[in-house]
């Protein structure tokens, strides 16, 4: 192995790594993507078919999952080396959270689950599209998705704790035109992040990153679907189901 120091930007912080004899591939990483969406797909698919049956526990379930997740994600991008464990055991806790709050918003508004999944495969099919076509992107438009991304997470943070004392950033949970213009607007945001994961994918391939970066990558990749995908369910559920916000 190499001594020659590599960095990578991945969110906020810098990964570091040694060129390695036996680097990551495009092909390792597709592989490991793939079993992660499909371990993603069927741990939501089992969450949703409980869900009739564990209703008085769902929320439970709902935030169990969210927060062992938050925490398995959290531990995995500060430590890559372990992503062949973590990133397993984050994909199926984050596919059962999406389980239960797609069955909880399908059970208000039919058809709004498949809705979001589709416009989910159709963003991150664009988005692969477009970096296909011109791979990398430039240090001005990764700053600004960064920023914005932190920012986005920040106002998140400080609605939650105005929502525990019964205050909360205007429009912010709103069903009217500004309250939809904000979560297109962190949609965006959040498409822009795939696009920095695609940027890690072709960094760590093109600098002979070390094997275990194809499992730190797919995580990256599932990151951002789950929360490209919940927000996406949002919007939908606030277009589609204002009868709900009325009552």
């Amino acid at each position: 192995m190499l001594t020659r120091s590599i960095y990578m930007k991945k969110g906020f912080r810098k990964v570091e790594f040694e060129v390695s004899s036996n680097p990551m591939t495009y092909s390792g990483t597709i592989n490991k993507s793939i079993l992660l969406l499909v371990l993603l797909i069927i741990s939501s698919v089992v969450s949703w078919s409980l869900f009739e049956n564990i209703a008085d526990s769902a929320l439970i379930l709902l935030i169990t999952t969210a927060i062992s997740g938050s925490l398995i994600g959290f531990i995995t991008s500060m430590f890559p080396k372990i992503s062949v464990f973590t990133a397993p055991i984050y994909t199926i806790l984050e596919g059962l959270m999406l389980g239960t709050v797609s069955a909880y918003f399908e059970s208000i508004v039919p058809r709004v689950a498949i809705s979001a999944v589709l416009t989910t495969i159709a963003v991150c099919t664009t988005v692969l599209l477009i970096f296909k076509f011109k791979p990398g992107i430039t240090h001005k438009l990764r700053k600004f998705i960064i920023i914005a991304t932190f920012s986005i997470a920040l106002l998140y943070i400080l609605n939650y704790i105005l929502n525990v004392i019964g205050l909360s950033f205007p429009y912010i949970n709103d069903i009217g035109p500004i309250g939809i213009a904000i979560n297109i607007f962190i949609i965006i945001i959040v498409a822009g992040n795939l696009l920095l994961d695609f940027d890690i994918i072709y960094t760590g391939v093109n600098n002979k990153a070390p094997k275990y970066m194809e499992w730190y990558a797919s995580f990256g990749i599932m990151v951002t679907l789950v929360f490209m995908y919940t927000k996406i369910l949002e919007l939908f559920f606030r277009l589609f189901g204002r009868d709900y916000f009325k009552n």
